[in-house]
């Protein structure tokens, strides 16, 4: 019965420092996930902000295209004459 017991006693303590190894292993990865899931999440909020300000340098690249093509419109008007049809002199 005495070496029965020292048996269970000596498997009982191996089984729980293999709990032990498991619990920390976890805790281990577990730390290994969050810190790349912040690192991500940090990855994600630095494109969210270089695409909204690659959207607002557009949006003012195309309010420029959109006045300079307004400007050279009122510039080709000036010069071409539509209702003589022809060039105005010292032009061509």
């Amino acid at each position: 019965m005495q070496r029965e017991n020292e048996r269970v006693t000596k498997e009982n303590n191996k089984l729980h420092l293999e709990i032990i190894d498991v619990k920390e292993q976890r805790d281990t990865n577990e730390l290994k996930w969050k810190n790349a899931l912040r690192q991500l999440q940090e990855e994600n909020k630095d494109i969210k902000f270089l695409l909204d300000t690659k959207d607002q340098r557009l949006r003012k690249l195309e309010q420029e295209c959109t006045r300079l093509k307004s400007q050279m419109q009122k510039t080709l008007e000036k010069i071409y004459a539509p209702s003589q049809d022809q060039i105005v002199d010292g032009l061509s």
